[in-house]
């Protein structure tokens, strides 16, 4: 005989508590009864409930990317029943997995037995998440006394260890299969944790020093070097790296979520100098160096493939290379080895770039001040949040949104930024950005496209209940019936327009605002792009969340970025030189 549900319930999250985590997102289920009673007596978690799995999970993940900003890399429990439920989890942890994101799945199960035999609500669960989680477990009612309690404790502490990173690879998500067997309840619910002994785990070092020694002569012995720092990017070199590039007169391109926010050699205008061939062909770098995952410019990306050579940064042993061109895979953050290059540069090819950072970026500030549309309103709003010194949390959709901001206003340097760019889906925005204002405990901004917004309406319905916490969100909607991101993609453009119109840009007709206001949210539309920023800032700070619906024509972007890319094509034209770029048949930097 083995130890009841409840008993089990009880130790399995009764570790996990004593392993760091605070946070769980319940579900409702017959299955998971005892573990959900367990979360619910425990003192010691903040117990969040949502009706729809999905939702669920993707709170759990703004609750992660909440406390990696806050310095931690605490996992938050999601917990479901058994089927279906449980497999609705998948968008999420794919985010997680890809986005290194500490996150735990627990999913009631039925005991083995009951598999096989056509019982209700039952399907394979064990490795349900394959691949894409760090580390799997199944959790049986088997063993009594310590000895049960040893396995079950020794479980929950290896979920911490692989969901934070502690065990030598990436933060992430960790699937725990509970199979649990009826009675589900205790008769009195007093069940008592069992004893056990939980290890200690030590991570291991993965930094051979002689990689390191070879680098740092690499590093040392060439001026060209170019920084692309991307999503993912290491907390010690968003911290650190700044100060080493102005020494050693590096210019740095960094997407919006990479952490790196402010600094003289970061180059503003990075993803359009990329896009210019007359000025790439005559500012190549010999060595780039790439930190985490830049995935928001293909012109960045082809940069990139240009050096001779690619040093790709990965300390927590992800396997990133996302420009498959790497030379160089180093398992360190760049900072701990830049204190001893030596490199005497004579600052020309950090000048090179900035001059031409300067011209490029005085052709994307007139293309967005004579400009009405959504590039106007979503850099606005941002600059607003920059000069306002509260500590605010910028939310930004997977989609336009972010790359919005990655061309106009690259430099960030009072906001933590975050974005499911992992997979980089439209699921789970608003739950995700629910999650992390109450994390952080931030006046938080979220801006996102419609097609995100009616993607996770159950994220609004949710959080709508009783008894939930509430945050400080201001969602703005980017209304411009579809997915106006497809008109950026140059393989679609020969396709027929009707047939782009309703397979890719999917127009909907809905009102972001309407649907928010049907559910009691305050909400407003604005067609006015200059009044977006205003409404926004005459916000008072207080819990609720508020929906902002810019609607806005597609067109208008399209001409402001056609606008931008002609001047700054012009203003590279060999023809036209300006000062300190010289014309490329005559000759060279």
């Amino acid at each position: 005989m083995g130890i009841s549900s409840a008993t089990l319930s009880a130790t399995l999250i009764d570790e996990l508590v004593n392993q760091g985590v605070t946070d769980v997102v319940i579900s409702p289920g017959s299955r998971s009864t005892p573990l959900a009673l367990a979360c619910i007596n425990d003192s010691r978690l903040v117990c969040h409930v949502r009706v729809d799995e999905r939702s669920a999970a993707f709170l759990a993940v703004g609750i992660g990317r909440g406390n990696l900003i806050l310095g931690n890399t605490k996992p938050a429990l999601v917990i479901s029943t058994s089927g279906t439920a449980a497999a609705n989890h998948r968008p999420a942890i794919h985010e997680a997995d890809n986005a290194g994101i500490p996150l735990i799945i627990i999913s009631a199960d039925r005991p083995e037995e009951l598999h096989g035999i056509g019982d209700n609500q039952t399907m394979p669960q064990t490795n349900l998440h394959q691949n894409y989680v760090r580390a799997s477990f199944n959790i049986h009612d088997r063993g009594e006394g310590k000895e049960a309690g040893t396995s079950i404790r020794s479980t929950a502490v290896q979920a911490v260890v692989h969901a934070t990173g502690r065990g030598g690879s990436a933060p992430g998500p960790v699937h725990i299969n509970v199979h649990l067997r009826e009675p589900l309840t205790d008769a009195l619910w007093e069940p008592q944790p069992l004893d056990g002994i939980s290890p200690i785990v030590h991570a291991p070092n993965r930094v051979p020093g002689e990689v390191l020694y070879e680098l740092v002569g690499l590093f040392s012995a060439i001026n060209q070097v170019l920084v692309v720092a991307g999503d993912g990017t290491h907390p010690y070199d968003q911290r650190h790296l700044i100060e080493h590039c102005e020494r050693l007169g590096w210019p740095i391109i960094a997407e919006p979520t990479s952490g790196v926010k402010y600094g003289g050699t970061l180059i503003k205008s990075g993803p359009w100098l990329a896009s210019n061939q007359d000025f790439i062909n005559q500012a190549t770098p010999e060595v780039v160096v790439v930190l985490g995952r830049p995935t928001l410019s293909r012109d960045v990306t082809a940069l990139i493939g240009r050096a001779r050579e690619v040093i790709q940064f990965d300390p927590e042993a992800r396997g990133w290379n996302p420009s498959r061109r790497a030379t160089h895979l180093v398992f360190s953050p760049i900072s701990e080895l830049l204190p001893d290059v030596e490199n005497e540069s004579d600052r020309s090819w950090l000048s090179r770039w900035q001059i031409a950072d300067a011209r490029a970026m005085e052709a994307v500030d007139i293309a967005v001040s004579t400009d009405h549309g959504a590039v106007t309103a979503v850099r606005e709003l941002v600059r607003d949040l920059i000069e306002n010194p509260e500590p605010h949390l910028l939310v930004l959709g997977s989609s336009s949104p972010i790359r919005i901001v990655n061309e106009t206003v690259p430099v960030l340097p009072n906001l933590s930024v975050i974005a499911n760019r992992g997979v980089s889906g439209i699921d789970g925005f608003t739950s995700t950005a629910i999650g992390a204002a109450l994390a952080t405990g931030r006046r938080t901004l979220a801006i996102t496209g419609d097609l995100s917004f009616l993607h996770d309406i159950p994220g609004l319905i949710n959080n709508a209940a009783p008894g939930e916490p509430i945050p400080d969100l201001t969602i703005v909607v980017i209304n411009n019936d579809g997915g106006a991101i497809f008109d950026r993609l140059g393989h679609l453009k020969a396709v027929d327009q009707s047939v782009f119109r309703r397979v890719f840009t999917t127009p909907h007709g809905h009102s972001p605002a309407k649907i928010a206001r049907s559910m009691g949210y305050e909400s407003v539309r604005i067609q006015n792009a200059e009044q977006v920023a205003a409404t926004v800032a005459n916000i008072p700070p207080k819990p609720g969340i508020r929906v902002v619906e810019f609607a806005s024509d597609p067109e208008e972007t399209r001409m402001t970025y056609a606008s931008i890319s002609m001047a700054i094509a012009e203003m590279f034209a060999p023809e036209e030189p300006y000062p300190g770029f010289t014309n490329p048949q005559k000759s060279t930097w």
